[in-house]
Parts: structure tokens; C-alpha cells; sequence
């Protein structure tokens, strides 16, 4: 028995002398205090997993003891400074496609820390997508739409309907493509409700999602139709409609810098000119910039 907590036990007083629930109180937070101990211990020798697996082990014993979730978070904090390379190299194989070489540079992650939430997430979640795509080519626009849209559902934050409506798209670009199929297959299985957000018969998700944020913009709603107009570009940043109406929202959101951004990228791919776009330009050059 640990000499502490012998120590706690022999101060109980004799029977009869407290009420049980007094002394179980007492065993409890004896116990509790050489958890800790031995926490902080490990925590002040950059054993950090280890630490977190004693912390665990409080809130398994007292789920009321928030110190001990506060310690996880703020251990867990180093863990992300001190894997800071390995957790981007991950994070580039994904954006580059390569969903195998990514399941396998996120080993040396778990081995560290098998306890990390979001390192056993996206281990499963790289399994099921590496299983059906180990390296996903760039050499179609439906590809390329995967590779920045699959993020969205193997990034440290989810943002799943990127991740959806991106694959929507390839499946649109590619309809003989059975992998983007099983790709959004994955997807609802992870977050069945994705599918409440259908899209009208004969339209393309892409088309619908700009069409919806130019009726938010009219309706005064800048900011959510800017954030609905941002997953459009990130998904195809050659949508010349989808980045003027970005520039349209910042603008009135009066973000003249991200507005300028936006019309800019716009009139760079337009191929024709755009007298609309000149004229937005225009008005912008002559005023202060705002962010």
C-alpha cells in the first residue's frame, strides 16, 4: 500500500468515533491527492500521455474533479507543441491525397499518445477512406475537388459539410466514379444527418449553394451567406460566380480588403471582361481599405 495513503487510513479516527461517510470522504481524498501527485509528476517530466492516463483514472473515481479535465486539456496542449512536424506531415499527406501514407506517418502519433481522441478519430476514419482510395489522383477537377474538400472529415476539425458537398460534386463531375459513391457512404455513416441537406432534383450542389447565398445576401444575411460562399471556392476556386458574390458579402460586411481579394481572383479568371467586376474594383480604389 502506498505510504500516503497507509498514512490517511491510520489518522481515521477509532470506530464509532466519525460517521462511515465522513471516513470514506477522507480514503477518497486521500486517494485522489496521491493521483494527483503522481500526475503532476509525470506532467513535470514531459510524460505527458502518462500523466493524462492518471488524470483519467481521477474522473473515472471523482467525475466531479474539473481540475483534473483542465490538466488533460492543458497536457494535451503540449502534446500538440511537441508534435507539432509529425501532426503537419499528416496533415499533408491528406491534402496531397495520400490517404495510406497518411494512416501510416500517424502511427508514430498514437504510439506516443495512445489516448489522444483526435489521433484515434482519424485513425479510423483514415483507415475506412484509405481502403477505398489510398492515393487519390489531382489529374481530373473531380479528383481535385476530393483531395480539398476530404479534409473537412480527416482534419483536427471537422467541417463535414465541406467534406460532403465536395464529394457531391466529384460524384456530379464523374457520375461513373463508384469510389465518390462510397466516399459519401463513409461520410453519412460518421453523420447520418448530412443527408437532411438535400439538393433540388436536376441541380448541382455547387450551382444551389451559390444560388442560396446570393438570396442570403439579398436578405441581409452577409456573414452566413460569406461562410456558405467560402465553401464553394474552397471546393472549386475557379467559380468565377461564387468569388464575385464572396466579394459581394465582405463587402457588406464593409471587409473592403477581403472584398478586394475576391473581385480580384475573380477578374483574373475571367477570360472576358467583366464591367460589373471593373466597376466594384473601381469603387474600391478610391477608398480606404477596411478588414
Amino acid at each position: 500500500m502506498n505510504a500516503g495513503l497507509l498514512a490517511a487510513l491510520l489518522a481515521l479516527p477509532a470506530a464509532g468515533a466519525s460517521s462511515a461517510p465522513e471516513d470514506a470522504q477522507k480514503v477518497r481524498s486521500a486517494e485522489l491527492s496521491i493521483l494527483y501527485e503522481t500526475a503532476m509528476q509525470h506532467y513535470k517530466k514531459a510524460e505527458y500521455s502518462r500523466a493524462i492516463g492518471v488524470w483519467r483514472e481521477v474522473l473515472n473515481k471523482a467525475p466531479d474533479q474539473s481540475s483534473a479535465e483542465k490538466w488533460i486539456e492543458v497536457a494535451r496542449a503540449e502534446i500538440d507543441k511537441r508534435d507539432k512536424e509529425r501532426q503537419r506531415t499528416v496533415h499533408q499527406r491528406i491534402a496531397e491525397g495520400g490517404y495510406a501514407d497518411a494512416l501510416v506517418a500517424l502511427q508514430p502519433l498514437l504510439e506516443a499518445d495512445p489516448m489522444h481522441p483526435y489521433y484515434n478519430l482519424l485513425q479510423a476514419r483514415l483507415d475506412r477512406v484509405s481502403f477505398v482510395v489510398p492515393q487519390a489522383s489531382t489529374a481530373t477537377k473531380a479528383w481535385q475537388a476530393v483531395t480539398r474538400s476530404l479534409p473537412g472529415y480527416l482534419g483536427p476539425k471537422d467541417e463535414l459539410d465541406l467534406a460532403y458537398d465536395g464529394l457531391r460534386w466529384a460524384r456530379e463531375l464523374e457520375p461513373d466514379e463508384v469510389r465518390f459513391s462510397r466516399l459519401i457512404a463513409l461520410l453519412l455513416t460518421d453523420a447520418p444527418s448530412l443527408s437532411q441537406d438535400a439538393v433540388p432534383p436536376g441541380a448541382g450542389v455547387l450551382q444551389y449553394k451559390t444560388d442560396t447565398a446570393l438570396g442570403l445576401i439579398y436578405d441581409g444575411r452577409y456573414a452566413r451567406a460569406a461562410a456558405l460562399l467560402e465553401r464553394v471556392v474552397r471546393i472549386n476556386p475557379e467559380d468565377v460566380t461564387a468569388l464575385k458574390r464572396l466579394g459581394s458579402a465582405y463587402y457588406a460586411l464593409q471587409n473592403e480588403a477581403k472584398a478586394r481579394e475576391f473581385w480580384k481572383k475573380a477578374q483574373d479568371l475571367n477570360a472576358e471582361k467583366d464591367a460589373e467586376l471593373e466597376g466594384f474594383l473601381n469603387r474600391l480604389g478610391s477608398s480606404p481599405q477596411k478588414e
